[in-house]
């Protein structure tokens, strides 16, 4: 089987999942498993079926450049191609779990989180907005993603049919589907007077 069809056996894979997955955890996997599926064939062996030594070897090989959150999501994206192909998990057996710890123990240190948006740096940014159309949109977009905490992904998705005035003239958007529900029961945010 040569480089391209392998490929080819990727995208399949990832296209039979589509609706079933968000797209970004598509892509992920995709990228993840083209990453791995070139070291299998660089080091002659086979990414799918992957024997447990291989996956095992590749932590090894990924822990010296990579943290171990991201080595994490690598063999999630193997784990899902064995299972989406009804193939054992070759994840699932001890080397494999032991190659993760000696990633984790080996590249842990304490994240690192970014100052959050508060009230006083929402006010900056949007007095430091023009009064043009790409200034109000940007404002708009600001200020739902402010108010919702949506992610930009979630605020594409909303449409003006998701605005809701209640009859005090308060608004509230629907919120139809986010990561934390893929279902897509949907909620309700309300959305401050920035005027």
């Amino acid at each position: 089987m040569n480089s391209s069809e392998l490929y080819s056996g990727i995208d399949t894979l990832l296209y039979r999942c589509q609706g079933a997955y968000a797209e970004a955890t598509l892509r992920g996997y995709g990228s993840d498993l083209r990453l791995f599926e070139a070291w299998c064939t660089e080091h002659s062996r086979s990414w799918l079926p992957a024997e447990t030594t291989t996956v095992a070897e590749f932590i090894d090989h990924e822990l010296e450049r990579l943290s171990a959150a991201t080595i994490k999501r690598r063999i999630a994206a193997i784990n899902f191609a064995h299972q989406m192909s009804d193939l054992p998990r070759p994840t699932a057996a001890s080397v494999v779990h032991l190659a993760l710890r000696r990633a984790a123990r080996r590249k842990s240190r304490r994240p690192t989180q970014a100052i959050g948006l508060t009230s006083e740096i929402l006010k900056r940014i949007m007095d430091g907005l023009p009064e043009t159309p790409a200034g109000l949109r940007d404002a708009a977009l600001i200020s739902v993603g402010y108010d919702t905490l949506c992610r930009s992904c979630e605020r594409a998705a909303m449409t003006v049919e998701n605005l809701r005035m209640a009859p005090g003239g308060e608004w509230s958007v629907l919120i139809g589907r986010s990561k934390g529900d893929p279902v897509g029961d949907g909620r309700i945010a309300a959305l401050a007077d920035y005027g």
